[in-house]
């Protein structure tokens, strides 16, 4: 019997080293924002004076995507963002 614990005490740096974990990066990172913005004009604005105000008081939609990589691109960049057919 304490044969076996000597063997398993001796063992036990054995096993812790081959249960270490190899982590690398990600090869690419892709990021997606979506937002949206509700804005109110003030009644009898002019559209002239309503757009030198800039982005406030306008509503609207936007969804960001981004692609990040350490790696470089190889050939000509391409996208498509059509929605697959059903």
């Amino acid at each position: 019997m304490r044969s076996l614990a000597v063997f398993s005490l001796a063992a036990l740096p054995a096993l812790c080293a081959a249960q270490q974990q190899v982590v690398k990066p990600p090869i690419a990172v892709y990021w997606m924002s979506a937002e949206t913005a509700a804005g109110m004009s003030m009644p009898g604005m002019p559209a002239m004076a309503a757009g030198m105000m800039g982005p406030r008081g306008q509503s609207g939609r936007n969804l960001v995507l981004q692609l990040g990589s350490q790696q470089a691109a190889s050939g000509e960049p391409k996208a498509e963002h059509a929605i697959p057919p059903a």
